[in-house]
């Protein structure tokens, strides 16, 4: 063996020149490109040995086997990490010899660690424009510097007989790494996930899977008979037959052309609130973007000195401080909450019923998200394959069965944080966190104003100086920054779990939000207007602001620069006010008539549609994202074209399975529940729907 180990240094660093390759032979090659033919495994050895037979034959299964296989890396100094070969040649292989040969597609894991650089141990500070400097000091500096893809981990694949488990390739693997690691000055050790061996399988459905399959069947088959009762009595000869009383309001719950007329009204523009839809809309598209940006960082990419160089410019800072966005959705619902209930109290001069509004506020989110979430406890795993398949969907069905409970009752961001199912579902949690307290403030704003408008400043202030203490005491980033060491797996990203999603961190954009709403009822309510010079200068200061609050997070992405908690804890503390500020601004300003051309463009007609399912598409891009990343062959390759084109994409697919998801699960059980409730349904036709209404039950 030893006369091979001058090749395996060829194949994971890629520097063949240096040695002489043709004093090797066909059997030292194989050796290395078919490790298992040292296997301790006697099944795996001898079909090991029967596939290298083969193949020095041309067998055509043999010889699939070994194409399918990974050969001799390149990028790997450029930072493409991963050589996948042929994951679909490879997992068809299927011979009847010796029973049955399969093949199966493994990925295997090297890990460099290179000698220290530099005179007496110390190593020299690499800067990419020294062309002449050690490859060594590149894969040193860039193993340590969490903002550059990692140049001494990559991944090989290789295909072997089914027989071979991933323990086996792992040790064999380990083995000739032993021996190399002997006669070199830095040790390479190897890896072999379990998640990373797979083979061609049947489909095989679980009792959980046919209980689901059932449900969705149960609903489309339901949909699809009362929509068919809805169109036969638009007949008249056919009137007859139709059902009298709740008969008749339950069946017609589940027709699409019911569901779909009362989505597509249009409504009477009213207290310029139909703006809000165009926000919500924009924001969401924003949100898919940078959650685009999450998953295509996080993945294997064939340039990641694109994204490595996107680090470096503060113009960049506007995708790279993307999660910001979120805030504007917790603005927006804490504005609609109070504003839309103070009005509807007002109105009607109700008492506020706290029970009916948190019952309401849990069947309004929570039918659909079911959905979603038992689809990724069952069928999900059973859409695709795919190298990285069973790492990403199977971790994410694993997390999902453990938690799915702490995401039903909205406890997802305390709870089981590190198996969070749904990475985005966080919000959801969030959202119903904050409601929970709105009943009360509303009900303090309408008896004692002064007192609730205390209590809301408070709420702000205290939840400014608690992110404030959290990241300056326990050293944390100020925000989610979007670098690929990082994002890999973002569940277990410490700032993801302890900055990002826990409602203490998140409230201030909320509760701001109310105190402009309340703030557009006190206005509405003395028919104030605003004086244009206040409007002047409320655009020229958000606008301002807006951008000081999001390019000055550049600081947090320069290069080299040391951490400052200070800075980072004033920054986490005042980003989301500031930016909830501006937006609140925006939402006073355009509803009262001071918005010029964004008022028109913020309520076309068909950004009001999107808008009504924007909650549903929220909850399927997630899916949709994590899936475009599970099915890879290939690395992407990086650019501001194919980041456009995939968020074009994510979003015609989000809202198309939005739309889907809402005529046949979220529609027909609100409907529902108007029934349940003893809601004249009935009524709704008598009178055209307010818009405030249809705003706030799709908030």
């Amino acid at each position: 063996m030893p006369r091979c180990q001058p090749l395996l240094l060829c194949v994971l660093l890629a520097q063949a020149a240096a040695f002489q390759l043709t004093q090797f032979s066909v059997d030292d090659v194989l050796t290395i490109l078919v490790p298992t033919l040292g296997s301790s495994n006697p099944q795996c050895r001898n079909h090991t040995a029967l596939y290298v037979e083969e193949l020095k034959q041309l067998r055509l299964w043999a010889t699939e086997m070994f194409d399918s296989t990974s050969k001799f890396p390149t990028g790997v100094l450029f930072g493409s990490s991963f050589d996948f070969g042929n994951f679909d040649e490879c997992v068809g292989v299927r011979v009847p010899v010796e029973g049955e040969v399969q093949g199966r597609y493994c990925l295997a894991k090297f890990h460099v660690v290179p000698p220290e650089m530099g005179v007496g141990g110390k190593e020299r500070g690499y800067r990419g424009e020294v062309a002449n400097a050690s490859a060594w000091e590149k894969i040193l500096a860039f193993s340590k510097d969490r903002s550059r893809n990692s140049r001494n981990d990559f991944h090989f694949s290789y295909c072997v007989p089914s027989s071979c488990s991933h323990a086996d390739l792992e040790s064999s693997l380990q083995e000739i790494a032993q021996q190399f690691n002997h006669l070199s000055d830095f040790k390479v050790t190897v890896t072999v996930n379990p998640r990373s061996c797979q083979q061609e399988k049947s489909l095989t459905l679980t009792t959980s899977d046919i209980a689901f399959i059932s449900i969705v069947a149960f609903f489309v088959l339901v949909t699809l008979l009362a929509t068919s009762y809805d169109s036969l009595l638009k007949l008249d000869d056919l009137q007859k037959y139709k059902l009298e009383g709740n008969k008749h309001k339950v069946l017609i719950s589940f027709s699409v052309w019911n569901n779909l007329k009362k989505l597509i009204s249009e409504g009477e523009d009213d207290d310029g609130l139909q703006c809000i839809h165009g926000l919500k809309v924009f924001s969401m598209f924003l949100i898919i973007m940078g959650h685009r940006i999450m998953f295509g960082v996080g993945s294997p990419l064939l340039n990641p000195n694109f994204v490595e160089n996107m680090y470096g410019k503060i113009e960049a800072t506007v995708l790279l401080n993307g999660p910001i966005i979120v805030d504007t959705f917790f603005n927006i619902s804490g504005f609609l909450a109070c504003y839309l209930m103070l009005n509807q109290f007002e109105k009607h001069h109700k008492k506020v019923k706290f029970f009916y509004l948190y019952i309401h506020r849990f069947i309004r989110l929570t039918p659909a998200y079911a959905v979603v979430l038992a689809f990724y406890c069952t069928v999900f795993i059973q859409m695709g394959s795919g190298p990285l398949w069973l790492e990403r969907i199977e971790v994410e069905q694993e997390r999902c069965v453990a938690s799915w409970w702490t995401n039903i009752f909205y406890l997802n961001n305390y709870i089981n944080k590190e198996q969070l199912c749904m990475f985005q579902s966080w919000y959801l949690t969030c959202d119903i966190h904050f409601f929970m307290m709105v009943p009360i403030i509303i009900w303090l704003l309408r008896k004692k104003p002064c007192l609730g408008l205390v209590i809301l400043f408070l709420i702000i202030v205290v939840s400014v100086c608690v992110v404030f203490a959290t990241v300056y005491m326990y050293e944390e980033d100020a925000i989610l920054l979007v670098y690929m060491k990082l994002l890999k797996d973002p569940v277990i990203n410490n700032t993801f779990k302890n900055i990002y999603i826990p409602t203490h961190m998140r409230a201030s954009p909320y509760f701001v939000g109310m105190v402009t709403g309340y703030l557009k009822f006190t206005m509405r309510s003395r028919d104030y207007k605003m004086p244009k010079y206040m409007v002047y200068m409320g655009w020229i200061m958000s606008i301002f602001v807006i951008e000081v609050t999001v390019y000055s997070a550049f600081i947090f992405y320069i290069p080299g620069k040391p951490y400052d908690p200070l800075m980072s804890a004033v920054y986490a503390s005042m980003h989301h006010v500031t930016w909830s500020i501006c937006i609140s601004w925006m939402i006073l300003a355009i509803s009262e008539g001071n918005g010029a051309w964004v008022e028109p463009f913020l309520a076309w007609k068909p950004l009001v549609l999107l808008s009504r399912i924007t909650y549903t598409a929220f909850l399927c891009h997630g899916g949709i994202q994590l899936y475009s990343v599970a099915i890879l062959r290939h690395g992407n390759y990086a650019s501001i074209f194919t980041l456009l084109s995939y968020t074009v994409s994510d979003i015609g697919l989000a809202y198309g399975l939005g739309l889907v998801l809402s005529m046949f699960f979220e529609a027909p059980i609100l409907r529902l529940e108007k029934i349940l409730l003893k809601r004249d349904v009935a009524a709704e036709k008598e009178q055209k729907p307010s818009p405030k209404i249809r705003i706030i039950n799709q908030s």
